[in-house]
């Protein structure tokens, strides 16, 4: 996760999850992989935000975010995180076509979290607050098998699109060897 990232809400360290990071140095096509992962996050039902776009000279930092309710009690919190350095636009001749693309240093982190409550059914009272604390100890397990695997696998079909767009892996995601 990038230093002064907003952590998205949750209770426990057990609620997050993150792949591994992707870092790509080479010709790419930003306006591509940036529609990629919108198209991505709208198609899996998540509300698409961009929650900040820094571009200073040759140095791009975006911040991507989607929300989706799962049931009552439960809501995912998606991230994508760019941070391209010398960023340049180049054309390159294909046949007789010229394609705009770009070059440049690509690091991309995806992470997520899932917020328990999100209605605020166990706030207003410390009694309710333990109970939270308590039902959540009891539905460890179940949580992680329920919410957290299906989530990771989600994450981890965000990863293998980016890295096979660019042409950086094979079209196999770690979850389906």
């Amino acid at each position: 996760m990038p230093l002064g990232a907003d952590k998205g809400p949750g209770i426990e360290d057990w609620d997050e999850t993150q792949v591994p990071m992707i870092r790509y140095k080479g010709v790419f096509d930003w306006e591509g992989l940036y529609r990629l992962c919108r198209l991505w996050i709208e198609d899996n039902r998540y509300k698409f935000q961009e929650k900040r776009y820094k571009h200073k000279g040759d140095e791009l930092e975006i911040d991507l975010t989607g929300e989706r309710r799962i049931d009552e009690m439960h809501k995912q919190h998606l991230y994508v995180y760019f941070h391209i350095w010398h960023l340049r636009d180049i054309e390159i001749a294909e046949g007789t076509k010229t394609l705009k693309r770009n070059t440049g240093l690509v690091h991309v982190e995806i992470w997520g979290s899932i917020e328990v409550d999100y209605s605020g059914r166990f706030e207003g009272s410390k009694f309710k607050e333990k109970l939270k604390k308590w039902w959540m100890i009891i539905r460890k397990k179940e949580f992680l098998g329920t919410y957290i695997e299906p989530f990771t696998k989600t994450l981890f079909d965000l990863h293998t699109k980016i890295k096979t767009f660019l042409n950086m892996s094979t079209d196999e995601n770690y979850y389906k060897l």
